[in-house]
């Protein structure tokens, strides 16, 4: 508005010193029309005079609501603000309730391998009461837990287990093995003549950490195992983990 002002005062001195210099010359319907421009001009003078008090009045409002809506920050706050204000940012509410929420409880438990599987590549041909057949030759031990100098699995983690035993008899003979956790059977096996007859034993069971499962002859029942051929196996593995 400063400008228009200053553009407006230098027309006007144009024209004022127009109409002095050659008054003779001019005529007075322009005479007439400068006074006009002069009138004009001061309606714009006056308008721009009343905008800028105008514009002055509402700037000294807005300054004045600025300075009365201002806080000074005090001790109170600029303390962290407690869960469930009003005033309390939403995120912060969340960030708040995640971390104060306990994690919930895991309802299943992963657990290692545990699985193994041995033949009996030996014959027994004599056998002593309660003697433990070894099947000695590993095919798989994954978890190591069977000793196959021993015959023995051993748990290394409480759960639940599933065991299969076969035996094989020679011609001509029969034999009963027992599949045995630490000194209580948990079943029998039987394989006869005339044509090896193939006996199996299965068992699930739960298991302790340090239990033993193993096979050993049924006193009494027999005496000659067949070994060979990948007939007589021993295997067992891990169903679930306490």
């Amino acid at each position: 508005m400063v400008a228009v002002k200053i553009l407006l005062g230098i027309f006007l001195i144009v024209l004022t010193t127009v109409r002095t210099c050659n008054g003779s010359l001019l005529n007075s319907e322009l005479t007439d029309r400068i006074d006009k421009l002069e009138a004009l001009y001061g309606n714009y003078e006056k308008l721009i005079i009343e905008s800028s008090e105008g514009l002055q009045r509402l700037l000294t409002k807005a300054r004045a609501k600025a300075k009365t809506q201002s806080v000074e920050p005090n001790e109170k706050s600029l303390e962290e603000p407690e869960v469930g204000t009003e005033n309390q940012p939403e995120i912060d509410i969340y960030r708040r309730q995640i971390l104060s929420t306990p994690a919930a409880a895991t309802t299943t438990r992963p657990s290692e391998p545990m699985v193994f599987h041995a033949i009996l590549s030996n014959s027994y041909s004599v056998m002593s009461p309660k003697q433990t057949i070894v099947y000695n030759t590993v095919i798989t031990n994954i978890g190591n837990a069977y000793d196959s100098n021993f015959g023995v699995f051993k748990a290394r983690f409480p759960g639940l287990y599933e065991f299969v035993a076969t035996v094989s008899a020679h011609t001509g003979y029969y034999v009963d093995v027992e599949m045995v956790l630490n000194n209580r059977m948990l079943c029998r096996a039987h394989a006869g003549s005339p044509n090896m007859d193939i006996g199996m034993c299965v068992s699930m069971v739960h298991l302790n950490t340090g239990d033993d499962v193993f096979i050993r002859h049924y006193s009494g029942r027999g005496t000659y195992i067949y070994g060979g051929y990948s007939y007589p196996s021993f295997s067992g593995h891990l169903i679930a983990r306490d």
